[in-house]
C-alpha cells in the first residue's frame, strides 16, 4: 500500500500485521515522527517505512512508489477535498506517472461517501442535523484557503477528463455484510445506517491508456529542486526563486525570510524562473505579508501558469504580481 497523506493512522498496523508492504507518504515532520516510532515498535523487523513528500510533487511521490514491489494499492483518503484545482492538476498528473510505471490502482471514497448524511442519520431533530451540516460546512470553509477545488459532485468528470477510468466498488453488501457494532442502534436508525451504507462506495482509479493530452503545469522532474538567491538592498530583499516552490521546499523560503524580517521592510521575487507554486508556497508569501504589511511583498516576472494559480487562489488580492 502507497498511503499518500497518511498522517497518524492505523492502517500502517494494519498492513504489518497483515504482511502487506507498506509506505506512507505526509509532511517531512510527520514522516520523521512516524519514522522513529516505528524503528522503536519494531526494532530488528521489517515495519512500515515513511517518506517525507509533497502530493502534488510528482518525484516524490515517485521517490516512495519506488521502494515497492509489484502492483501498488494507492490510499488518500480525506486528501482531495483540500487541494485547489491547481494542486489538482499536479495530483493526478503524478498519480498517473506512479500507475503507468508501477500498475495497480488508486483507491478513494472521498466523492463516493455522503459524509453529511452519515454524520445526521442518528439525529431526530431537524435544526440538530441543519447546525451539524452548516458546522461541517464552516469547518471545510476555513480549511479551503482557497475554496478554488473541484467539488465530490464533479469529481468523477475531473477524473474522467484528466485521462482516468473509474470503477465503483460497494463498500457493504446487505445481507452478506454484518456490522456487529449497530446491534444497540434503534431499528429505524439501523435502517438509515444501511441504506446509506448500500448508497456508499469505493472508487477505483486507473489510468485511461488511450489518454494523451500533455499537462498545462509540468509535474515535478526530482523531488526537491528549488534555488533561492538574495540580496539586500538597503531595507529592501531582491529574491530570486528558481523551479517549484511546494511543501518540500517551501521552509527553505521561510527559513531566507525568518532571517531578514527585522532587516527588511520589503521584498520582491523575480519568479521568472519559478515553474510552480503549491499551497505551502502561498501560506509562505502570506506570512510575509502579514509580517510586512500588504504592498510589501511583490512578485515580479510571473509566467502565465504562475500568474493563473494567484489568481484562481486569490492571493493576487493581497500580493502584487507582475
Amino acid at each position: 500500500m502507497l498511503d499518500i497523506a497518511c498522517g497518524y493512522t492505523p492502517r500502517s498496523l494494519f498492513c504489518y500485521n497483515a504482511g502487506i508492504d507498506y509506505v506512507g507518504v505526509d509532511v517531512p515532520v510527520v514522516a520523521e515522527k512516524l519514522s522513529i516510532l516505528d524503528e522503536k515498535l519494531y526494532a530488528g523487523k521489517n515495519h512500515p517505512s515513511y517518506i517525507g513528500g509533497d502530493a502534488t510533487n510528482a518525484a516524490s511521490l515517485m521517490a516512495a512508489a519506488d521502494l515497492m514491489e509489484g502492483e501498488l494499492f494507492i490510499s488518500s483518503e480525506g486528501l482531495t477535498q483540500y487541494f485547489s484545482r491547481d494542486e489538482m492538476m499536479q495530483f493526478t498528473s503524478a498519480i498517473r506517472e506512479v500507475l503507468k510505471k508501477h500498475g495497480g490502482g488508486w483507491y478513494s471514497t472521498d466523492f463516493g461517501v455522503e459524509y453529511e448524511l452519515f454524520g445526521t442519520c442518528l439525529l431526530d431533530r431537524e435544526d440538530a442535523r441543519e447546525g451539524f451540516i452548516e458546522s461541517r460546512k464552516q469547518s471545510m470553509k476555513a480549511s479551503d484557503v482557497y475554496n478554488t477545488g473541484v467539488t465530490s459532485d464533479k469529481m468523477k468528470e475531473f477524473l474522467e477528463t484528466r485521462g482516468f477510468k473509474l470503477e465503483r466498488i460497494p463498500i457493504f453488501t446487505p445481507g452478506v455484510d454484518k456490522l456487529n457494532m449497530l446491534y444497540a442502534v434503534p431499528e429505524g436508525k439501523r435502517d438509515r445506517i444501511l441504506k446509506l451504507l448500500d448508497e456508499s462506495s469505493i472508487y477505483k482509479i486507473t489510468p485511461d491508456p488511450d489518454y494523451k493530452e500533455e499537462d498545462i503545469i509540468k509535474g515535478a522532474s526530482k523531488v526537491d529542486n528549488l534555488e533561492i538567491d538574495y540580496l539586500l538592498d538597503r531595507d529592501r530583499m531582491n529574491c530570486i526563486v528558481s523551479g517549484r516552490i511546494d511543501t518540500i521546499s517551501a521552509p527553505a523560503l521561510l527559513e531566507v525570510f525568518d532571517k531578514n524580517f527585522d532587516a527588511v521592510k520589503s521584498i520582491v521575487v523575480d519568479a521568472a524562473n519559478l515553474e510552480y507554486i503549491s499551497s505551502a508556497g502561498l501560506r509562505v508569501l502570506l506570512m510575509a505579508v502579514k509580517k510586512l504589511g500588504q504592498g510589501n511583498v511583490k512578485v515580479i516576472n510571473a509566467s502565465d501558469v504562475v500568474k493563473e494559480i494567484f489568481e484562481t487562489t486569490g492571493f493576487d488580492q493581497m500580493i502584487d504580481v507582475e
